[in-house]
């Protein structure tokens, strides 16, 4: 909450400053778990937080046995005599959710987003996604919203993916709704807990008198700087703006 006592300076023009954090699309470190299909993201987050990152590379720890260092796993391969990959078209991406809302990934790069509604939680994603020749990765950041229409049974309704689909290869559409997907939950800012004067002050964020528009995964920190004072503001940005 804003201070009601808060004054513009008589010093001159209030200035804006933008501290920036952005972080990667998918897990960091090593994953919470690994699993042959898909979780209810209500009974797996428990209400410790409204994300669950779903990514299709997984993440070990490495045999050599030095600390924070992993070997990777993908389930995603494109061969280079794929069709797609000649003529410059583009596989779909196809979701099936009973809701809420996710953010969809590939190779790091924000693809779109889709959401249900307050009567009907349930949606369906389809998007046009650039796969590369080899190794590849979605992941897809989920989330659940607090909805009129759950009332007091919120925790017994599902929410979370149905299946996850990619047409348009050579031999048709391709299923991973069976295969191992990697689970971290929460996001890593939670994790660092940015939102607190500790975890903001132990990571190096960029400064730009700009919004961070159009960027995705961002965490800004908003500086109103009148004078000497200081009011510091943070959230963070899943979607374009």
């Amino acid at each position: 909450m804003i201070d009601e006592n808060l004054q513009q300076s008589n010093k001159g023009a209030v200035t804006f400053k933008w501290d920036v954090l952005k972080e990667n699309a998918g897990i960091w470190g090593e994953a919470d778990f690994v699993k042959t299909g898909f979780v209810d993201l209500i009974n797996t987050t428990k209400d410790t937080t409204d994300y669950l990152w779903h990514t299709t590379r997984s993440a070990f720890a490495s045999s050599s046995g030095n600390v924070g260092e992993f070997r990777f796993q993908y389930i995603i391969y494109v061969g280079e005599n794929e069709e797609f990959l000649k003529n410059g078209s583009k596989p779909v991406l196809l979701i099936n959710s009973t809701g809420h809302a996710l953010h969809a990934f590939v190779n790091q790069e924000y693809q779109g987003t889709g959401t249900g509604n307050g009567t009907h939680s349930p949606f369906f994603f389809k998007n046009p996604i650039p796969l590369r020749p080899g190794k590849n990765e979605i992941a897809l950041l989920c989330l659940t919203v607090g909805l009129p229409t759950a009332g007091p049974f919120y925790d017994f309704l599902r929410a979370g993916l149905i299946s996850v689909k990619i047409k348009g290869f050579n031999n048709g559409t391709v299923d991973l709704s069976s295969s191992a997907w990697s689970y971290k939950i929460g996001v890593q800012g939670e994790q660092l807990k940015l939102y607190q004067g500790d975890g903001w002050s132990s990571v190096k964020w960029t400064t730009t008198s700009e919004p961070p528009k159009g960027q995705a995964l961002t965490w800004p920190s908003w500086m109103l700087r009148p004078g000497m004072n200081q009011l510091d503001w943070i959230c963070c940005i899943w979607e374009r703006v």
